[in-house]
């Protein structure tokens, strides 16, 4: 059959994967990888296809001497069982972690959304309708509204206040910022966004901030 006829057998048996997760932090459901896998491994072992990944570039860069950002050049080798015929399809992933996950997290993405470019699988996960970055980047602001807009002492106050509560380590909170906010502390929010972290940490306490791994005495 040849692997190119292969691969539109396995698009034809393949619908829109659904959503299956929340980031409870950013508030927006996604597409798993396991989805993905779930949806596409039945169809290529019926037509007799596999995919053989491999790690072509990457590069490691370290901020703040803790968090590291792995950015890779993923590439699947799509190979046809009958024939030997193969095909390939790369992709671009990154993975930011304080521990030891970045390049877990960068594999795990680059190979949701190479099997998803390779199979054209439809989803909601369009990076193009990232409204909130969009504005972010896309409005010039102030600098003496960022000035009166920046966090209040008693919101900083309480912040620490909260973190000391909950026996949380400083470092996770300003990685916390850091991943959300591109900020490098506390110091640096607005109002509005020291209240939103304050919310969630009165609400979830450090479950809140995602799994980071804690630093103690940094100053936030």
């Amino acid at each position: 059959m040849g692997i190119y006829k292969k691969i539109l057998s396995v698009m034809k048996e393949i619908e829109a994967v659904p959503k299956d997760k929340v980031n409870e932090f950013h508030k927006y459901s996604y597409t798993s990888e396991a989805a993905v896998l779930k949806a596409v491994r039945d169809a290529m072992i019926k037509n007799g296809v596999i995919a053989i990944p491999s790690i072509e570039e990457t590069r490691e860069e370290r901020i703040d001497g803790k968090t590291t950002i792995v950015s890779i050049k993923y590439c699947l080798t799509v190979l046809d069982t009958e024939t030997g015929e193969s095909a390939n399809v790369c992709v671009y992933g990154q993975g930011i972690d304080s521990g030891d996950k970045a390049y877990y997290k960068a594999i795990t993405g680059a190979n949701k959304y190479a099997l998803m470019k390779l199979f054209q699988i439809p989803s909601m996960d369009d990076p193009e309708a990232d409204i909130e970055t969009d504005r972010k980047y896309s409005q010039p602001e102030s600098k003496e509204t960022n000035k009166n807009d920046l966090i209040s002492d008693a919101q900083r106050r309480y912040l620490r206040k909260l973190v000391d509560e909950n026996n949380i380590d400083y470092q996770l909170v300003k990685d916390y910022i850091l991943a959300k906010y591109g900020k490098e502390s506390s110091k640096q929010l607005t109002k509005k966004e020291a209240s939103e972290l304050i919310e969630g940490l009165k609400e979830k306490g450090a479950e809140y901030l995602e799994d980071i791994d804690l630093e103690e005495d940094s100053d936030i």
